[in-house]
């Protein structure tokens, strides 16, 4: 009776130190395979964040050029919108495909005109968010999206009652005195009034779809 006593126990001890190994080994799995999707895709951003915002050839359209066939060619930012690796075939930058368990995930990339504004000062950023999506043969996806700025793109919004004021000539300091609406230089010559309006919007091209 005894015997049967202590196998039983045996048996169910067993039983629950298995069942603690396969939930740790299930946990170990997910995350290593978390992780591989994610360095999948921060590999590929990093790749397109290497390439210049602008086409060298002047292309002002989101998306590959007439030409650009292979992502070889590519040779800006924008060009990777619509680029997809099905499974098995997702490769570096060199175009070597990666090993096993790699194969099990697919990538995808989009590029959108966006902007950003920064609060408090007025100010938009304009350009693109590149966004790569990895997928894994369950169909779970990750995805990380970034923000890349197009060089020299900004936009100075002044407040209605900062652009009076500047107009009139009464800008004034902390102190509550009047400033010179005309700035001079360190050896006390004025300098040109900028050509910039306050209130009105300045920027560079965008990009068109």
């Amino acid at each position: 009776m005894e015997v049967l006593i202590a196998s039983t126990i045996l048996a169910f001890s067993v039983a629950a130190i298995t069942q603690a190994i396969v939930a740790g080994q299930t946990q170990s799995y997910e995350a290593l395979h978390e992780y591989r999707a994610l360095s999948l895709a921060e590999a590929l951003m990093e790749e397109i964040l290497a390439k210049p915002y602008d086409d060298p050839e002047g292309a002002t359209d989101i998306g590959p050029d007439a030409g650009e066939t292979t992502r070889a060619l590519f040779d800006n930012v924008d060009d990777y919108h619509g680029y997809t690796e099905a499974a098995g075939t997702v490769a570096d930058e060199a175009g070597l495909v990666y090993p096993a368990p790699f194969t099990d995930f697919s990538r995808s990339v989009t590029v959108s005109d966006a902007s950003q504004g920064i609060a408090g000062l007025g100010v938009t950023l304009y350009g693109v968010t590149v966004t790569v999506t990895v997928t894994d043969e369950r169909g779970r996806q990750w995805t990380i999206a970034r923000f890349v700025q197009e060089a020299d793109s900004v936009t100075e919004a002044y407040s209605e009652e900062d652009s009076d004021s500047f107009a009139q000539g009464t800008l004034g300091d902390s102190s509550g005195s009047v400033a010179d609406s005309t700035p001079e230089d360190s050896s006390g010559v004025a300098s040109p009034v900028p050509d910039t309006v306050p209130g009105q919007t300045t920027r560079r091209r965008r990009r068109r779809r």
